[in-house]
């Protein structure tokens, strides 16, 4: 039989790398336990995050990125699952904005991989000294991976920052901006539409305070969920044996997922007790005396 027809696209849809977020958070700000490779071989170690060491890493980025364009090197990249297979990723720049954040330049796969959420999360490749401290990126290979378990519990999910990003982009259509149109732009836009030039500043200031309190209540409700989180896991450990460095992370998986943090909490089982003697109980042979019954006994004796 002729003209046989099969209806399907014999060209894959590529992805929209505009609409994914150009930079990922590469580590959390702060004090964390994580469990991790060090050395080929697993560990469970405490990292210090500060604003100290981003020019550091940067510098050490901008020196790799020089030496692969030169031809010198091989260039740094984001691979899948600490696999040092395919780029994910290419890294362009390190900078701070609450935690140490990396701007990026996606591939093929990474953007099909991150926009179909198939991975979801970003894990770091670093050296610490003695102190735990952050101290450098590899200086050859990539410098972290798309996964699906971070060490990180903390880490920012990449797909909540592409839904952020993507909101930004249907704001900016349904105001007749590009795609591409900054926040500043979009603040003067809507600045614009409500009144003259001159009311451009206020009108930015009051959204800027807006968004402001936005994220203060946002903030504060988390706070409240991870207190609670926290109550909850101190709670039980106030008869189960759960080591204090295990604790942060056990209230970092109630806040990220409340039924399967708990089911992990709950996994830790009470302590047994210790066999002991029943409770004295005091016996009475004789029916207690009143009145005249109880002064002839008393004369008794």
């Amino acid at each position: 039989m002729s003209n046989r027809i099969r209806a399907y696209f014999t060209k894959q849809i590529a992805p929209d790398v505009a609409k994914l977020p150009d930079s990922i958070e590469w580590m959390p700000a702060g004090k964390h336990v994580i469990c991790c490779s060090r050395n080929g071989e697993p560990a469970e170690i405490e990292v210090q995050v500060d604003e100290s060491i981003v020019a550091v890493l940067n510098e050490q980025l901008q020196a790799a990125r020089a030496l692969a364009d030169s031809g010198k090197a091989s260039r740094p990249y984001i691979d899948f699952d600490h696999a040092s297979g395919e780029a994910a990723a290419i890294p362009r720049e390190f900078f701070w904005q609450d935690g140490i954040r990396l701007r990026v330049e996606w591939t093929t796969a990474g953007a099909a991989a991150v926009s179909g959420r198939v991975y979801s999360y970003f894990s770091p490749e670093f050296f610490t000294d003695k102190a735990r401290n952050v101290t450098a990126i590899p200086s050859v290979g990539p410098i972290g991976s798309l996964v699906n378990t971070p060490a990180f519990q903390a880490i920012e999910r990449i797909a909540a920052s592409l839904t952020a990003q993507n909101n930004m982009i249907e704001i900016a259509k349904a105001l007749g901006l590009p795609e591409t149109a900054t926040e500043a732009e979009i603040l003067a836009k809507i600045a614009e539409l409500l009144g003259t030039a001159s009311t451009v500043a206020a009108a930015t200031a009051e959204a800027s305070t807006l968004k402001a309190a936005l994220a203060e209540k946002e903030a504060a409700m988390m706070a409240l969920i991870r207190a609670s989180a926290k109550a909850e896991v101190e709670r039980h450990a106030a008869s189960a044996e759960i080591p204090d460095a295990i604790r942060p992370i056990l209230v970092d998986s109630i806040v990220k997922n409340a039924e399967e943090g708990r089911k992990i909490l709950a996994a830790f089982k009470p302590a047994p007790k210790a066999p002991g003697k029943p409770p004295f109980k005091a016996e009475h042979n004789n029916p207690p005396l009143f009145g005249m019954a109880r002064a002839l006994a008393a004369a008794k004796k």
